[in-house]
């Protein structure tokens, strides 16, 4: 179990951030009653979190992965359900039209550009630039809202698009008591120094 989850239900508000897995937008929420089997989600834009979210938790390195079972008013109802569904292969899984601004970078070097994604799916995205030539095969993705890079692979190139494989940072399982799982505040501090170093998260050109 992560270290803000314990036995029994946690009632004290959790800030978090989450994910619409298959649009890739993000919301800043407040987390209730945080147990290994869910939790209650509180936040105005609610609505617009459809079916299947990652759960980023104040200061911790991974996420949960969950699926929205109910909506009520402001408030959605979150499974952490270990059910495995059948596996979907990554080119039929559904793909969503979106537009959202990212700053894509090299995890290695210091190769930092802006794009589009233009759609996506649970497994990756459909990135656009003139630009995307300069990147390696292994990038870091940022997206509004999202105070950690998706880490994916430039699996196709076509002209000014790329199709990237995401490497979602879940945890196994939301009961895992691994350890070091919260972000040391000298991490942070590397980890923002470095994003600064390459022109910040949204400072590029």
């Amino acid at each position: 179990m992560q270290e803000l989850m314990v036995a029994g239900a946690q009632t004290d508000a959790a800030p978090a951030l989450v994910v619409d897995l298959d649009k890739l937008s993000c919301v800043e929420a407040k987390v209730y009653g945080l147990t290994e089997k869910g939790c209650t989600v509180v936040c105005e834009q609610v609505h617009l979190l459809k079916d299947e979210i990652g759960l980023r938790l104040n200061d911790v390195k991974t996420m949960l992965r969950g699926k929205i079972v109910s909506h009520s008013g402001n408030e959605a109802q979150v499974s952490f359900s270990s059910e495995k569904s059948e596996p979907v292969e990554k080119r039929r899984e559904p793909r969503r039209r979106v537009l959202i601004t990212a700053v894509v970078c090299s995890r290695v070097g210091r190769e930092t550009l802006r794009c589009h994604i233009v759609d996506a799916s649970k497994s990756g995205c459909r990135l656009e630039s003139d630009q995307l030539h300069k990147l390696p095969d292994e990038i870091e993705i940022s997206i509004p809202k999202l105070d950690m890079p998706l880490v994916g692979t430039i699996v196709w190139r076509s002209g000014e698009f790329a199709g990237v494989s995401l490497n979602w940072p879940f945890s196994e399982n939301p009961e895992s008591k691994a350890p070091n799982e919260r972000i040391k505040p000298e991490d942070q501090a590397a980890e923002m120094a470095r994003r600064r170093g390459r022109g910040g998260a949204f400072g590029v050109r």
